[in-house]
């Protein structure tokens, strides 16, 4: 799945996500503008719950609409499919 991510003001970004987590849910690798970012965040949990924010980094972004692309590259062993489900981000301006 692949979002557009619109940045009025050209400055320096924390991303942090925010995602289900289920028994069916697999592990996800998210990029930002076509480059992989933080490691590859298993969602599988033996029920269903939210994950609380996971921060992915922080980045120097210019004013424009850049990729946030998230593609699952397995599943836990535990995990019967390989589904995930984004609730929110944030893009947090830092100084």
């Amino acid at each position: 799945m692949t979002l557009g991510l619109p940045v009025k003001t050209a400055g320096r970004y924390r991303l942090d996500l925010y995602i289900t987590s289920t028994p069916d849910f697999g592990i996800i690798q998210v990029s930002l503008d076509g480059t992989p970012v933080g490691e590859p965040i298993d969602l599988y949990t033996p029920m269903v719950m939210p994950t609380g924010a996971i921060q992915v980094g922080t980045f120097d972004l210019t004013q424009q609409t850049h990729l946030l692309m998230f593609m699952v590259v397995g599943t836990n062993e535990k995990s019967n499919n390989y589904s995930f489900g984004l609730d929110c981000f944030s893009l947090i301006p830092l100084p």
